[in-house]
């Protein structure tokens, strides 16, 4: 946890850890920035030699990120209230850097008032400086582009985080032969094999375990995407032609076989389908069912039947003109008249 505090003498803001502050005052270290931002993120624990300051507490925040994000509007405000020129709020680590006999080397030919850009990862500064803080903070627009990239570093490392967490293999499975099935077991291909299989499993807890852990590796990022991977690989399409969800039409019942716990513990063994239901389990196990007539071409081969059944139109014939009726004269026509010579 971390506190924004407000020194009471110098009327300064700072983003302290929890540690450092306790009945209004916070210990400071007598580093130089470097080493400040440095123990800041990794919440060192105070020293004798740490200096005392009255503060005030103005924020918490949770982590040192939202702390830092805060901070900017702090120091926007502690200007506004206060009699100094706007713009002219400091860092109680800037007044401290000239006073230390432990700190530091600083990058030659920097400002003394430069800090480091700190490491997300291990917490340790960079090899390359940052760009030097100014006094106008809130209003210098390098100050606020900074400000802008450390947030989105941020975001971009939780995003890696949770990619990180995606494709890792899930806990407990390993790579060696004792935990892979034997070869060519999977897919199953005919409806023998896969009563043989379920008898195995219902007296091998290993066989089990390991078709789990292999299932398991098929990965996914939603339920329906987990199943479906899962799905092809257990069984080809020719004999999910003959297998539904509660055994109609003379088909087998995949629910009453001992591959649905296989499953539904392979897809809760993935950690981003960890808390799926099993209403939303078997939802995506009989679609993935219901589609086998139409994959692998059976879609398209289906159409091409109904079009070579349906009959064809015949054609209305149009009404022929009878002979007679063509060299019968109307009687309504009216005779030519023969000019005189």
């Amino acid at each position: 946890m971390y506190h924004i505090v407000k020194f009471v003498d110098t009327e300064e803001v700072e983003v302290v850890p929890a540690n450092w502050v306790k009945d209004g005052v916070c210990l400071w270290p007598p580093y130089k920035t470097q080493r400040i931002l440095k123990a800041s993120r990794c919440q060192e624990q105070p020293c004798q030699n740490w200096l005392p300051f009255k503060v005030n507490l103005v924020h918490t925040a949770a982590s040192y990120s939202d702390a830092y994000r805060r901070l900017s509007m702090v120091e926007d405000q502690a200007d506004l209230h206060s009699e100094v020129e706007p713009g002219s709020s400091k860092r109680k680590r800037d007044m401290m850097m000239n006073d230390s006999e432990d700190s530091d080397q600083i990058h030659e030919g920097m400002p003394s008032n430069a800090p480091t850009v700190i490491c997300q990862h291990c917490g340790s500064p960079n090899d390359i400086p940052a760009m030097p803080e100014t006094n106008s903070r809130g209003s210098d627009p390098v100050c606020t582009l900074l400000h802008n990239l450390l947030t989105n570093q941020e975001l971009i490392l939780e995003q890696l985080n949770v990619i990180s967490r995606t494709i890792e293999p899930p806990q407990g499975n390993t790579k060696d032969d004792d935990n892979e099935l034997e070869p060519g077991l999977l897919p199953l291909k005919e409806l023998d094999t896969l009563l043989d299989l379920e008898a195995r499993l219902l007296f091998s807890s290993d066989l089990k375990h390991k078709l789990i852990n292999t299932l398991a590796l098929r990965g996914g990022m939603t339920v329906k995407d987990c199943v479906w991977r899962m799905m092809s690989h257990l069984l080809t399409n020719t004999l999910a032609l003959k297998i539904n969800w509660r055994g109609i039409n003379g088909k087998t019942a995949f629910h009453s076989l001992q591959l649905k716990d296989v499953l539904t513990r392979a897809v809760r063994q993935n950690r981003m389908t960890s808390e799926s239901s099993d209403m939303e389990i078997e939802a995506a196990i009989k679609r993935w069912l219901q589609l086998a007539a139409d994959r692998e071409g059976g879609r398209k081969a289906r159409q091409m039947r109904q079009i070579e059944w349906m009959p064809s139109t015949p054609s209305t014939p149009s009404t022929p003109t009878t002979p007679s009726a063509a060299a019968e004269p109307s009687m309504d026509r009216q005779p030519t008249a023969t000019p005189f010579n």
